[in-house]
């Protein structure tokens, strides 16, 4: 130590010292933040696809007779609610990306007497600050896969017309 520094008060030769712990750690801290709004976004488009769907199910339940008419009726429905983000409760999944709909035809094992079909909606995840993220915390053998979509499922059951 210098004489100049020795003759210092222990109060004034400790200055800018949090200042540069502020800077060391200020990095793991933003990390942190952008994980728990990563996996919280994640987990709430999660949750929103999943009552998307249940909603979705109750409508086609109710509106449609056979299993031809699932595929236009969900297509229109998200087309005319979802897709573009005009329903205010999904415009979130709307910022995440473009949401998709398959409906595969199934048959009833347990009850013969009814028509099932299988519905599936997906979100593609658009590219942004989000995916950037999660291919940050993936190691480097699962880059070639990273997560890019969300999908909800649910079995439909209909009856059969008469």
């Amino acid at each position: 130590m210098t004489r100049l520094a020795q003759s210092l008060p222990a109060t004034q030769r400790q200055q800018g010292i949090a200042a540069i712990e502020f800077a060391l750690m200020v990095g793991v801290l933003l990390l942190i933040f952008s994980g728990i709004i990563t996996f919280s976004s994640l987990f709430l488009a999660k949750q929103k696809m999943s009552h998307l769907v249940g909603d979705l199910s109750r409508q086609v339940t109710m509106h449609v007779k056979t299993v031809d008419e699932i595929a236009p009726f969900v297509n229109q429905e998200l087309a005319e609610n979802y897709g573009k983000g005009q329903a205010k409760s999904d415009a979130f999944l709307h910022w995440f990306g473009d949401l998709s709909a398959d409906v595969q035809s199934q048959a009833c094992t347990s009850e013969p007497q009814y028509d099932c079909a299988q519905l599936s909606l997906k979100l593609d995840i658009e590219p942004g600050i989000l995916s950037q993220t999660l291919d940050l915390l993936r190691p480097e053998e699962d880059q070639a896969d990273p997560l890019r979509s969300l999908s909800a499922k649910t079995l439909l059951v209909l009856r059969r017309p008469h």
